[in-house]
């Protein structure tokens, strides 16, 4: 029979801000996915699942839809997705062509359970079938809940070997990168990372200040470098000392952006990321208020600035050593897979007498934490827990520098001004704060107190990427 043009009837209300609607005996043939069935769907405005499935049952298309995806799966994403914001018209839709290539045939009809249906039936272009497509591209679309996203990637996760043929997990794993790197907005570039390494003295201290003293090495990675690029502290400084106290670091980041060629390496200074390697001796020191060239404002206020546990580099038993690395990648993973997508209320609390090491180390999904109660500088096992425990990314916030009424409800505090971020930018988030006019203005509102750690194996330190972890 030749192809013809689906008329039907769609009534559709206004629910909550939500369109939902309802096809009313079609008369002609439905398309789905290229194919005609001649029998009428009757879906009516909130339909259950039972209902939908008996609806495609009754027109003889679920028998041709559960050869692709199991019944009960089925039923089960026609319940999820019928409770998801997502399904008012034009963003189901929208979502639903974004999925399927520009030649495919495709339905215009906002009834979800049918564009469920149609991508059933759908051929398979990729090495996943259109409908986990659409369904990973629901869990990024804007509003959708933290609880529904989380339900979505589970969904998946436990069909993607059910469906015909079966999806490997590495291939869900790249569709989803795949999806990531489409949230980007286009032209976007890639970050920079300008890295301080600070590298302990043996004697630690000055006869004059009793202040640490370290060895230092800035690393330059952009996407124009070719790799690290590494700015020599004495070439910068011009002077032939090897050790520096942290007060004089603010200088040598003065010359480093001083300089025109080190500056052109850099494509998009507003995307530069300052991140410090120390030990956690001193990570409770203010590095985000370095002044920058002198001036009231600090670097902390022109680019994220993160600290990096130096101590989870160099612990001295090699399988110590090897367990806290591989925590540390199975935690980042998870974070750069999962949580990133994730907005920043769903960042963990914990007091630090929460903090159990192996209750942290068993729990794959605890990525990154927030610490519920102020760091004073005799709680540094803190951050040995951390260290073994694979964490990441925490952020806390420094108890010297808070007056005592500025220490109640922290963690609600910091969530409210943090609010509406993705964990993936939560060090932007963190700048943003530091540079608001309320945190400039009162030197002791808690955001500047805020110290995150973001520790990213993937890059690791030049001199342990060079010789390895194990040292």
């Amino acid at each position: 029979m030749a192809d013809t043009t689906v008329n039907q009837t769609v009534n559709t209300v206004e629910s909550g801000g939500a369109v939902v609607g309802a096809i009313n005996q079609p008369q002609g043939p439905v398309h789905v996915g290229g194919q005609q069935y001649y029998a009428p769907v009757t879906i009516q405005q909130g339909a259950t699942a039972d209902e939908v499935v008996a609806a495609l049952r009754t027109a003889g298309m679920l028998d041709r839809l559960t050869a692709r995806v199991p019944e009960a799966p089925f039923r089960h994403l026609l319940d999820i997705v019928g409770r998801a914001p997502q399904t008012e018209a034009e963003g189901l839709v929208r979502i639903y062509h974004a999925t399927l290539p520009p030649t495919a045939h495709v339905r215009n009809n906002p009834i979800p359970s049918l564009l469920l249906a149609d991508l059933c039936d759908q051929p398979i272009l990729k090495a996943w079938p259109p409908l986990f497509e659409f369904v990973e591209r629901m869990r990024l679309a804007q509003g959708i809940a933290l609880a529904m996203s989380d339900e979505l990637r589970l969904w998946v996760d436990a069909n993607a070997g059910q469906v015909t043929p079966p999806v490997p997990a590495y291939e869900i794993e790249r569709l989803r990168k795949q999806l990531q790197a489409e949230q980007k907005p286009p032209g976007a570039e890639a970050p920079s990372w300008l890295q301080v390494y600070l590298e302990p003295d043996w004697l630690n201290r000055t006869q004059e200040r009793k202040q640490p003293l370290f060895r230092v090495e800035l690393v330059l990675s952009s996407p124009r470098t070719n790799g690290p690029l590494v700015l020599e502290a004495g070439q910068l400084s011009g002077e032939t000392k090897q050790l520096w106290m942290l007060d004089e670091l603010p200088s040598l980041l003065d010359r480093a952006f001083a300089n025109p060629g080190n500056v052109a390496k850099i494509p998009d200074l507003s995307q530069l990321v300052i991140e410090v390697v120390a030990p956690s001796d001193v990570l409770l020191f203010g590095f985000e208020r370095w002044k920058r060239n002198n001036t009231p404002n600090t670097y902390a206020m022109f680019h994220p600035l993160v600290v990096r546990l130096r101590d989870r580099l160099t612990i001295p038993n090699p399988a110590d050593q090897r367990l806290a690395e591989e925590y540390w990648r199975q935690k980042w993973n998870t974070f750069h897979q999962v949580l990133c997508l994730h907005g920043c209320e769903a960042l963990e609390w914990r007091d630090q007498d929460d903090l159990d090491v192996f209750e942290l180390q068993d729990d794959a999904d605890l990525a990154c934490l927030g610490l519920a109660s102020p760091l004073l500088p005799d709680k540094r096992e803190v951050f040995d827990v951390l260290r073994d425990a694979g964490i990441p990314i925490a952020i806390w916030l420094r108890g010297p520098d808070l007056a005592p009424m500025e220490q109640a409800n922290l963690p609600e505090r910091i969530s409210t001004l943090i609010q509406g971020k993705p964990l993936s930018g939560l060090f932007k988030a963190v700048q943003e704060l530091r540079r608001s006019r309320e945190v400039r203005t009162d030197a002791q509102h808690i955001g500047n107190a805020l110290t995150l750690l973001w520790d990213d194996p993937d890059r690791p330190p030049l001199k342990y990427e060079e010789q390895g972890v194990f040292v």
